[in-house]
């Protein structure tokens, strides 16, 4: 069905690179190569470039024993997206695992030692598949504790994403670890909620700056996670309301909603508590 829909329409870069993912996941190398290929030459010259193609066609070449191949495709990612931080990231971790598929053990060091560095740069600002290509190339060298910690991460700071979860336990099924994985994902998501449930909780009993409190340490540790920051702010306008505006409060709650405009510029609850911090239509910033 894939495959009709894809003949139908050739040039759609989007079909062509779910084409590529299914051959990809199914084994079928060929037509995944072909089909990621076909996905950076018909958007080659667009605004909407994807990286993950890219990535994932040195994946592919990698594993059908082009290695060469490989690593020039990676060199060709970085020239065309040379901008972006995490597109080092995810090319240096692929690298890091051609190089040891190869023997070559250390330049496979040093690939990773590169993607490493970059991800520090980046606290909590790095995407998902980034995250993933790391942890994926972390286990293969056999940095397990590494690996589930930042895959520990990830899930907190999305915890509400199902579609990341199934993505995180297929690594960790990919790599024979599946049944560590899932507990990872749950006790992962269940440490969040029971953070978040606390923060709402002690928000009800009117202890503001107890909730806050908590919130602000746990968006210490997890610095993309959305929810604890659309929670904090709703406490800390629920505080205002009780106690009268403050300009600091006021302050922090707009740099919040800026940050998860930022991550997600589809969030609804922004402008909602925009027009909780404005109730008369005063004029907000920006």
């Amino acid at each position: 069905m894939l495959l009709d829909a894809v003949k139908l329409s050739p040039n759609s870069a989007s079909r062509q690179k779910v084409l590529g993912e299914t051959a990809h996941k199914n084994g079928d190398l060929g037509v995944a190569q072909a089909a990621f290929e076909r996905t950076i030459k018909i958007s080659e010259f667009s605004s909407n470039k994807n990286p993950t193609a890219y990535v994932a066609l040195a994946k592919v070449l990698s594993e059908s024993d082009a290695p060469d191949e490989a690593l020039k495709v990676l060199t060709r990612t970085k020239g065309v997206f040379k901008d972006s931080t995490d597109v080092a990231i995810q090319a240096a971790a692929v690298e890091s695992a051609v190089y040891r598929k190869t023997g070559q053990q250390d330049l496979s060091d040093a690939a990773m030692a590169q993607a490493e560095q970059l991800l520090a740069s980046q606290p909590g600002k790095l995407s998902q598949d980034a995250a993933i290509e790391v942890a994926q190339a972390m286990l293969a060298l056999g940095r397990k504790d590494q690996a589930f910690g930042l895959m520990r991460d990830l899930v907190k700071n999305h915890h509400e994403d199902t579609r990341l979860s199934n993505k995180v336990e297929e690594l960790f099924e990919q790599a024979q670890m599946g049944t560590e994985g899932r507990s990872l994902i749950a006790e992962s998501r269940e440490e969040v909620i029971q953070i978040n449930n606390q923060g709402v909780m002690l928000a009800k009993q009117g202890q503001f700056a107890e909730g806050a409190r908590l919130l602000r340490t746990a968006l210490q540790n997890l610095p993309g996670s959305e929810v604890v920051m659309m929670n904090l702010c709703g406490l800390l306008i629920g505080q205002m309301r009780a106690e009268g505006k403050s300009d600091a409060l006021m302050t922090e709650v707009l740099e919040l909603l800026e940050r998860v405009r930022e991550l997600n510029p589809m969030n609804d609850k922004v402008r909602q508590y925009m027009s909780a911090l404005y109730p008369s239509g005063g004029r907000s910033p920006g």
